[in-house]
């Protein structure tokens, strides 16, 4: 299912949203490669906490790869790999909040 966007937790290759997913835990229904969306390839919202994203590819997309919003805490993203989105390949506003290890991109935010 290919649609522009946000939308929660589309087929693969689709957008992945956590917005709406408090103290989840570990992220099985992400898609592994969230890739070449208009918006961002994965969005963790502000009232999304104590979750695990690990091993996704999120590239090409039209904002962020991966996107922690101000707010959420106590995430862990591990061994992502992300590349050539427009915005940031991984934009963690909520840092020191969250915990990156491990991933691979070429530009982030705020810097590793």
């Amino acid at each position: 299912m290919d649609r522009p966007g946000n939308e929660p937790f589309l087929a693969a290759g689709g957008p992945a949203n956590l917005s709406s997913l408090p103290q989840r835990g570990a992220i099985d229904e992400v898609p592994a490669s969230s890739s070449e969306n208009t918006f961002n390839g994965i969005n963790v919202g502000r009232n999304s906490t104590g979750n695990l994203i690990p091993g996704h590819q999120a590239n090409g997309n039209g904002s962020n790869g991966i996107v922690a919003v101000p707010g959420p805490t106590g995430n862990r993203f591990e061994h992502n790999s992300m590349h050539g989105n427009d915005i940031f390949d991984a934009n963690d506003q909520s840092w020191p909040s969250n915990v990156r290890i491990g991933n691979d991109c070429l530009t982030d935010f705020p810097p590793a």
